[in-house]
């Protein structure tokens, strides 16, 4: 509202829904000027005509008002009334005096101050501002939001203002099999909350839900909760957890259950006040059984010994329908200061070298690693039958950040690390490596969970791999008791004992797959034995200029001549079903999707090892199968590989064979293209290559379905 000497209301609260709509009716409005300034009648009319519901006010909530003038009143003798009408209306008042008009008049604007000053709440300092002209509004104007914006906490129990306003809503999220959960720091004078969303509705606790009456001892305020999520399988039941990493300074998880009515089932503690305990939270099944086995808690703030940020994290055993505390994780030590190298070099203690000082330049703050600012559970990725653990720790190298991997062993994961990458793997200037971390889904399609690391301005994707394991099952030595006495053979012309060792190892590969057999039955195995003095410290040293190692090629039996090179000459040949005159091309028909591909290949002289057909094809057909050969695989969306006479096809072999393939009307191609390919490990002859390839391409026409109603 504006006011002269007589009041203009101009917008009520309720009149618009959205604040562009509202910024831009306020643009709208055009200066009220009169002959005298009622600044006591404009408040009075203020007091009791905009503080109502009939424009906007809603009940329970704190009752401001900013007074705006630029001269003395002409009503002052009603001022003083005015003000303690609004005092006892619990309104607050914010005064500002615009002095523009005096200082362009040279006139003296004490009366004024002191007018306008008697109108602002207490204390003074706080509600009282004055600007030297219109435009200079502005600048106040944060300080004048601060000022209003911390009014949100009121005692009044019915009040609804600013309960979820200021929420933030989705600050952290996570999904049960019923329900989704999004934390809400911001709710409650951000002590914060959490909200459930499902096939009901929206659950959002109030403000008491969460808080403990119980204990004496009690400080919710700016607690933060929500700031992580997650759940907890038990048998028949779901908990939720939440994190609350600023409640009473050294934090708290919040475990319980909403079914109705929310119900605190257990919470758990920080120990340092600022480790920022319960800031990431990671229920994990290890044994694969659905239920899960521990708690994981983040700390990254937890100081250490030097007060660096080297970050916990807490790991809680599910036994007995609670939480129990079994250990803690920790990162690497990280070296946070500056050796004093000037009292080695110089004998001065107090002499800052240039070393030292690139150093403390060098050195990012804060220092540490913050090791628990990401959790997540990844499947199993050593194939042990036990689900991991991967945590971030994006302090660490002076800002570069790592990951560490900790292994799943029984019903809890091992307290030594198994693996840490680093961020100089991805071979990147990555900052704040481990800042995210993702694992729940197999990528490249090998059957492994792969990793995702989030970093500053980027990611890096981590291929799992496969898990080689290697045992002795057999050493044996020959004679099994050394006699001195027997001297069994010569070396170097000079008798000597000898031992004859014979070591048998076991290799097998853990896959998620089937496991491949060895592709390459041309170049020899490669057998490499190495040997050192087990104990190199004490006793004789080998003899530095002979070679501590042999090398044995073992060849494979190729039959192929006295040359031992294998020469072959494939012959490809193929043919689909599809209609094809060379004329006319092949309809198309909605119930007739489906053709063949009928391939044969033969093998004119020597053994073609690992030979295979590679068929790629147009993008309105794929792969639906095929018959008489089961070492068919799709390569990528338009490319299928066979292997044929694995693992060599003989002299004289013939190989046929059927591919099925299915029309993909999303692609209305005018052609259907099929280029075939045969190729093997061993040599072929220029001069017989050119039976070895086969391109098919029939023209396609696709009949329409109409539906007339």
């Amino acid at each position: 509202m504006q006011y002269a000497y007589k009041v203009k209301h101009e917008i009520s609260l309720n009149e618009y829904k959205t604040t562009e709509a509202l910024v831009e009716a306020a643009k709208k409005i055009e200066r009220y000027s009169g002959n005298q300034t009622m600044t006591a009648l404009g408040i009075n009319y203020a007091r009791k005509n905009e503080f109502t519901a009939k424009r906007g006010m809603r009940a329970g909530v704190s009752k401001v008002m900013v007074v705006i003038t630029d001269g003395e009143s002409h009503d002052s003798y009603n001022l003083k009334s005015v003000i303690q009408n609004c005092t006892e209306d619990n309104i607050r008042r914010f005064s500002i005096a615009v002095l523009g008009s005096y200082i362009r008049e040279n006139q003296t604007t004490e009366k004024l101050l002191k007018e306008v000053e008697s109108i602002a709440s207490d204390p003074k300092d706080k509600h009282f501002f004055n600007v030297s002209d219109e435009n200079a509004l502005v600048t106040i104007a944060e300080t004048l939001g601060e000022q209003i914006f911390a009014l949100e906490a009121t005692g009044d129990q019915q009040a609804a203002s600013f309960e979820m306003e200021m929420s933030q809503v989705g600050f952290s999220t996570h999904y049960t099999e019923d329900n989704i959960m999004l934390g809400a720091v911001g709710a409650y004078d951000w002590n914060g909350t959490v909200v459930l969303l499902n096939n009901n509705g929206v659950v959002t606790p109030d403000n008491e839900t969460f808080i403990d009456k119980s204990k004496e001892v009690n400080e919710p305020l700016a607690g933060y909760l929500g700031y992580s999520l997650s759940s907890v399988s038990v048998v028949g039941d779901v908990w939720y957890v939440a994190g609350q990493p600023r409640y009473n300074h050294t934090g708290q998880v919040i475990i319980y259950t909403s079914k109705g009515q929310t119900m605190i089932l257990q919470t758990l503690k920080g120990e340092q006040i600022g480790s920022y305990f319960g800031s990431a939270v990671c229920a994990v099944d290890i044994d694969k059984d659905s239920l899960t086995d521990i708690l994981l808690v983040g700390a990254p703030m937890y100081m250490g010994s030097e007060k660096e940020e080297q970050g916990r994290v807490y790991v809680y055993n599910l036994k007995e329908n609670s939480f129990h505390y079994q250990m803690f994780l920790e990162p690497l030590k990280q070296h946070c200061g500056c050796p004093s190298v000037s009292s080695l070099h110089t004998g001065r203690s107090n002499e800052v070298t240039d070393e030292n000082q690139k150093c403390i330049q060098f050195m990012k703050q804060p220092c540490g690693s913050r090791f628990g600012t990401a959790l997540t559970a990844v499947s199993d990725i050593d194939l042990d039958n036990y689900n991991d653990v991967v945590i971030g720790a994006p302090l660490e190298d002076n800002h570069q950040g790592a990951v560490y991997l900790f292994r799943g062993s029984g019903t809890t994961i091992n307290k030594k690390y198994s693996q840490r990458i680093s961020a100089s793997a991805p071979n990147v200037n990555f900052s704040y490596f481990g800042q995210s971390i993702d694992g729940q889904m197999d990528l490249n399609g090998d059957g492994l969970i792969d990793i995702t690391v989030g970093a500053l301005g980027g990611a890096a994707l981590f291929w799992s791999r496969d898990i080689a394991q290697v045992t002795i099952s057999k050493l044996k030595f020959q004679p099994n008791k050394i006699n001195i006495q027997n001297k069994n053979c010569v070396i170097d012309e000079k008798p000597t004992v000898c031992i004859a060792a014979e070591i048998c190892f076991n290799i097998s590969l853990k896959s998620a797959q089937e496991p491949v057999e060895p592709v390459d039955f041309l170049n020899p195995v490669e057998i490499l034995v190495k040997f050192a003095l087990s104990n190199p410290k004490e006793g004789p040293v080998l003899d530095a200029s002979l070679p501590n190692e042999k090398k044995v090629l073992v060849p494979f039996s190729k039959d192929c001549g006295e040359d031992e090179e294998c020469i072959n000459d494939l012959t490809l040949s193929a043919q689909t079903d599809l209609k094809d005159n060379g004329v006319d091309p092949h309809i198309v028909k909605p119930n007739q999707k489906k053709f063949s591909l009928a391939i044969k290949l033969i093998n004119q002289k020597e053994n073609a090892y690992n030979s295979r057909i590679v068929v790629t094809f147009s993008e309105n057909i794929y792969f639906s199968g095929v018959d008489q050969n089961d070492d068919c695989m799709p390569s990528r969306t338009n490319n299928v590989t066979c292997k044929v006479g694995y693992p060599f096809l003989a002299p004289g072999a013939e190989v046929s064979f059927t591919i099925k393939f299915k029309f993909n009307t999303s692609h209305l191609l005018g052609d259907v293209d099929l280029r075939l390919e045969a190729t093997s490990d061993s040599s072929e002859q220029n001069e017989t290559l050119g039976d070895n390839k086969v391109n098919i391409s029939i023209p396609v026409l696709y009949e329409a379905g109409l539906f007339i109603t």
